[in-house]
């Protein structure tokens, strides 16, 4: 306490002996009492007001500090933000500490993680030094793109980030979405357009599930409420399907598209060998003037119109195509369109909970979907298939997570369409096959689908999908 007296104090001592303490003020007097009682919260703003108009920031500095301690102590979280705000602020402008400015208003955003203008300025600190807050520059320009995708300012920072830190690969793809947002430069533009590839991507690896998981999923199709379906996937499957005859096929007349010559019959074999899906049956349909389509036949299979078939079917575009097809193959995806309603999807799931959870409340206009699919779900589920059932369960509804199935087929229509934009290798002709979409293709609009694309394109996991598969651009 002793620094409030003058006398030129040096690290706690006195100075010279004959030098004798001035009086302190009354500010200083209520300051001091701060001191003795924490909570006169009123004496502790104007010490720190007392030592600003001084000019005093280390004097500052040690009042905002004890400020801090005592709101810690009280659990006073506004006055916390406010403290850990007004430190960050005097270490980047009085005292010139970036490193101490940033672990202030990071600790500020813990308290208010929604605030915009304060993670703009901590995403403007981290740029002053790439080589050392990469990571979390990225990590914060990726949370204002998320605000606003078309954020010119964050895909420019992003690209002179990856560049400046010697990232060819990042820095190109960071090229290649400003192109097709209409945002480069021409610079930017020349090297993306020197680096693009005319064909699919041309993978040296397949997918393994942690890549699915870590890397392509869209982070809202939750991966619990995805392993109840690809628990009951295959009682749906055996309920809800007809044999291949029924519905007007015949087995012996299956599509070889291992040899077929069609672009997209190629890049169905392809895409399976990536994706680390197994290629389901395809049938011929010349009366179907479309793509590609599910055939909902006891053996999930396809359906080639007349388009699959053409030979003048660009690579890039059917790259994508077969792969967004193929991942509705994807263990507990394929009841997205198998099961087509929301009613129908909501019906088999409140059954797999009902099964394990008897108490489970549904609403009477479901009851007799939910029955019905109940007795399915209990004579088909046995042994360990019903005990893994259980456990997924118990770990959805502890989980706190929103049983939000809307939001989960959202989230799988989007995944299909990261993994064809992945096979396809360009951005442009991603966004053009989706912009051609018909809009009941995907849960979600054209122009969002088209928005997640370009998010994705920019993101972490995307670099690193490229890296594993290798296809990333070296220089």
């Amino acid at each position: 306490m002793r620094w409030l007296f003058g006398g030129g104090l040096h690290d706690g001592c006195w100075g010279h002996a004959e030098e004798r303490p001035r009086r302190i003020s009354p500010v200083e007097r209520d300051a001091l009492q701060a001191l003795l009682e924490p909570g006169f919260d009123k004496a502790l703003t104007e010490a720190v007001e007392l030592e600003q108009a001084r000019g005093n920031h280390a004097g500052v500095e040690r009042w905002l500090k004890h400020k801090l301690e005592y709101t810690s102590a009280a659990d006073d979280q506004a006055g916390m933000l406010q403290t850990f705000t007004a430190l960050g602020e005097l270490y980047e402008k009085g005292l010139g500490h970036i490193d101490q400015a940033i672990d202030a208003l990071e600790a500020a955003q813990t308290l208010d993680p929604d605030n915009r203008e304060r993670t703009e300025h901590l995403s403007n600190l981290y740029v002053t030094d790439p080589s050392r807050y990469l990571d979390k520059a990225v990590a914060a320009q990726a949370v204002l793109l998320r605000q606003n995708p078309y954020r010119h300012d964050s895909y420019k920072t992003l690209r002179r980030l990856y560049t400046e830190t010697k990232q060819a690969d990042a820095s190109w793809c960071l090229c290649q979405a400003l192109t097709v947002l209409n945002l480069a430069e021409p610079d930017e533009e020349r090297f993306y357009k020197r680096m693009r590839s005319d064909s699919a991507a041309p993978a040296q690896a397949a997918f393994s599930d942690d890549d699915w998981l870590d890397l392509v999923m869209h982070p809202q199709a939750d991966e619990l409420l995805t392993s109840v379906f690809a628990l009951i996937e295959p009682i749906v499957i055996a309920r809800r399907s007809r044999p291949v005859q029924e519905l007007g096929y015949d087995p012996g007349h299956a599509v070889d598209v291992a040899s077929h010559t069609a672009p997209v019959c190629q890049s169905l074999y392809y895409a399976a060998g990536v994706l680390g899906i197994a290629l389901p049956s395809a049938y011929e349909n010349r009366n179907d003037p479309g793509g590609i389509s599910f055939l909902f036949a006891s053996e999930p299979s396809l359906v080639l119109g007349k388009t699959a078939l053409r030979p003048d079917v660009p690579l890039q575009p059917a790259a994508f195509i077969a792969g967004r097809q193929l991942t509705f193959f994807r263990p507990g995806l394929y009841v997205r369109h198998l099961l087509g309603s929301g009613t129908a999807l909501k019906s088999w799931f409140f059954a797999a909970i009902k099964l394990t959870s008897p108490q489970f409340p549904v609403a009477p206009e479901l009851e007799g979907a939910v029955n019905e699919a109940y007795l399915a779900l209990e004579a088909g589920l046995v042994g360990q298939t019903r005990d893994q059932l259980t456990r997924a369960v118990a770990q959805l509804l502890t989980s706190g997570t929103a049983l939000d199935l809307k939001r989960w087929v959202a989230a799988v229509d989007l995944t299909a369409d990261r993994a064809g934009f992945v096979l396809s290798h360009d951005l442009e002709t991603a966004a053009q096959v989706v912009k051609a979409s018909d809009e009941s293709a995907a849960l979600v609009s054209l122009d969002e689908r088209f928005r997640e694309l370009a998010l994705f394109a920019v993101s972490s996991q995307y670099f690193e999908i490229r890296q594993r598969l290798q296809i990333s651009v070296d220089s």
